[in-house]
């Protein structure tokens, strides 16, 4: 029974350092984390919306927390989508703005197998909203983006 529970405590800690950590991420989408009873660093793959969030935060300066880099940005597209990311123009013209939004929330996802949708709301203030459906794809164990519809 010790067994399953400190199963069950690193698979809540992978769940909710999924979920939560925006930093620590490295060039191949992997999240370092701390195993809370063993104190040893377990790296996981990002979830579809993980991916989606700190895309988001290497490409709109405008966020909270964000860090604008555009190099870490590359590393969560798909080879297909990267290959058009020639300079920065490619950033407002994917999302069809040019002032970032103050904020972004996901509101809604879908997983089947190795393939996912994620829709995520962005607001300027408190009144002015746009929608952005984010396609992704499992490739090799890792969650990559493949396309950016805006306005969906």
């Amino acid at each position: 029974m010790k067994k399953f529970k400190w199963l069950g405590v690193l698979g809540l800690s992978v769940i909710l350092a999924g979920c939560t950590l925006g930093g620590g991420v490295d060039q191949i989408n992997m999240v370092t984390i701390k195993d809370k009873l063993s104190g040893e660093s377990v790296e996981v793959v990002m979830s579809p919306e993980q991916t989606v969030k700190n895309y988001m935060k290497a490409t709109l300066g405008s966020l909270p927390n964000s860090d604008y880099d555009e190099e870490v940005a590359k590393t969560y597209l798909e080879e297909e989508l990267r290959a058009q990311f020639t300079d920065a123009r490619f950033i407002p013209m994917s999302y069809a703005i040019q002032d970032g939004p103050d904020k972004v929330e996901t509101i809604d996802q879908e997983i089947i197998v190795d393939e996912a949708t994620i829709v995520v709301k962005g607001y300027w203030g408190a009144d002015l909203t746009m929608n952005w459906m984010f396609s992704l794809v499992k490739i090799d164990g890792v969650w990559l983006i493949t396309e950016i519809n805006p306005g969906q």
